[in-house]
């Protein structure tokens, strides 16, 4: 579930134009993918600080219930923030 929303995230916040979107969408394990950070392999935190992300946050990302931290300052984002995300702790 947590690689198909991070997958969603980039195609979502257009992906092929950020800055760094090392490994995005390879066969390699998303624990590695750039500004992703695991615990026993399930995503803790997300970090891309100006990565040139732009568009609306999926409302998905509120699945990845292991997730503790999301930063991305600095970035285009617009819309309203996914509902449940006060959730995430």
């Amino acid at each position: 579930v947590q690689r198909y929303i991070l997958s969603l995230l980039y195609y979502q916040l257009n992906g092929s134009n950020w800055t760094d979107s090392a490994s995005y969408l390879t066969g390699e394990d998303e624990c590695d993918w750039f500004g992703v950070r695991c615990r026993k392999q399930s995503v803790a935190f997300l970090e891309m600080v100006s990565n040139n992300l732009s568009g609306e946050i999926p409302n998905e990302i509120v699945n990845i219930y292991s997730l503790r931290k999301l930063v991305l300052g600095n970035n285009s984002l617009h819309g309203k923030i996914p509902p449940n995300m006060n959730k995430l702790v």
